[in-house]
């Protein structure tokens, strides 16, 4: 279910939580108001249980406001259902193969003991909008059992990246790969460098060349992506000289509340330049602050920028990543250059904490201990390597007295 299919006085009483904690109020037990996607997302989260509440057998007319959705049995039996339906699901998928959990081949198949990503946020969810609507202390204690319970098991399971996610970056492993994908926004922009009326085509190019530029440089979620606006986010070298962008967005715009304020480099802010003043006008006939703008003007949902990402990079590059995974780019790639400083992609990717960035790349540590570890053999073999050489020839060699 949406939340457009759950009855008016529970969407009234939705809407009016996302009001109330996204803006500032002395009576809030919130020190800062909660950004507007993360009210949103909470919400979104609470819909699915009630979907999983009324599938196990709940009225839909019992759940008429948010605080009675968070009754705790209701809560655990909605968790407990989720998690059965959904393991089930994937199950199926694929009938008489392995079910897999990302929908990919090279993805770790289901275990079905292990509780899935979204029964944990949404155990965290319902624990955050009952802090919010300020329910008694049991049912509050309960709710906060519940989460710990999933929470504690959640942690052990995840081990970092998913398998889907490290094989798509595996393709940037090779410098073959990796230093064409690093300049394909000029090599587009080069290839338009005459252009002074473009036609919707290269404009369309042009602002996907834009959106790789600026997620190499900025590696945001790609909720900020499509929000960003001129007026707000940028701050521009007066009328047009050349010069450096500056990107601020502030922390309740951000999922972890964490304000972002960056200077582009010299070469892609002269990219947004040049797409701002030439390319962006042929988009849309309609004025309009958002940086990647639609036709109609307006800001792009985030499939949308997330499909024209990933369908530019493939014809551009034959590769297969998405906006997201230029996060996890940018962290491998530092981590390569700087083994054990977790410091700075924390501040790349605005985490609160180092630990979530040291428990999500963990991987890319090890691999670098194993290259040293490897190089360190290499050197201690070389003495004797070149006169062992032929032994480990594997050819076919002819037998004797063949023809």
């Amino acid at each position: 279910m949406r939340l457009a299919d759950m009855l008016p006085p529970f969407i009234e009483d939705a809407e009016r939580n996302i009001e109330l904690v996204t803006k500032p109020s002395v009576t809030s037990d919130r020190f800062e108001p909660l950004s507007p996607v993360s009210a949103k997302n909470y919400i979104t989260n609470l819909v699915i249980l009630a979907d999983s509440v009324v599938k196990d057998g709940v009225p839909l007319g019992g759940l008429t406001s948010l605080r009675q959705l968070l009754d705790p049995d209701l809560v655990a039996r909605g968790l407990d259902r989720m998690q059965a339906d959904l393991v089930a699901e994937r199950m199926q998928a694929k009938p008489g193969r392995p079910a897999q959990v990302h929908g990919d081949r090279k993805s770790s198949t289901i275990n079905s003991k292990a509780w899935l990503p979204i029964v944990h946020a949404t155990a965290y969810a319902a624990v955050a909008v009952a802090k919010d609507l300020q329910v008694d202390d049991a049912t509050m204690a309960e709710l906060r059992r519940i989460a710990r319970k999933i929470g504690s098991a959640f942690k052990k399971q995840r081990k970092g990246m998913t398998p889907k996610n490290k094989a798509r970056l595996g393709q940037l492993d090779d410098p073959r790969a990796r230093r064409p994908f690093l300049n394909l926004p000029a090599i587009v922009f080069h290839r338009h460098a005459n252009v002074t009326k473009p036609t919707f085509k290269q404009a369309r190019e042009i602002q996907d060349a834009t959106l790789l530029a600026v997620l190499q440089d900025l590696p945001i979620r790609v909720a900020n992506v499509v929000a960003l606006d001129l007026d707000r986010h940028f701050v521009r070298p007066n009328g047009g000289a050349p010069g450096c962008w500056r990107v601020s967005i502030p922390g309740w715009e951000v999922k972890n509340d964490e304000d972002i304020d960056c200077e582009l480099t010299p070469e892609v802010s002269a990219m947004l330049e040049r797409y701002r003043r030439v390319f962006r006008p042929a988009l849309s006939g309609k004025p309009s602050p958002i940086l990647f703008l639609s036709r109609d003007g307006i800001a792009k949902r985030e499939t949308t920028m997330s499909a024209q990402f990933t369908q530019f990079i493939r014809r551009e590059s034959g590769l297969g990543l998405n906006p997201h995974l230029m996060r996890h780019f940018c962290v491998n790639l530092w981590l390569k250059e700087s083994p054990g400083d977790f410091e700075t992609p924390r501040l790349l990717l605005a985490h609160k904490s180092s630990d979530t960035t040291r428990r999500s790349y963990a991987h890319v540590q090890q691999q670098a201990a194993f290259d040293r570890y490897h190089a360190v053999m290499g050197r201690e073999r070389a003495e004797i390597a070149e006169a062992l050489a032929p032994a480990f020839r594997f050819g076919r060699r002819k037998r004797k007295g063949a023809a």
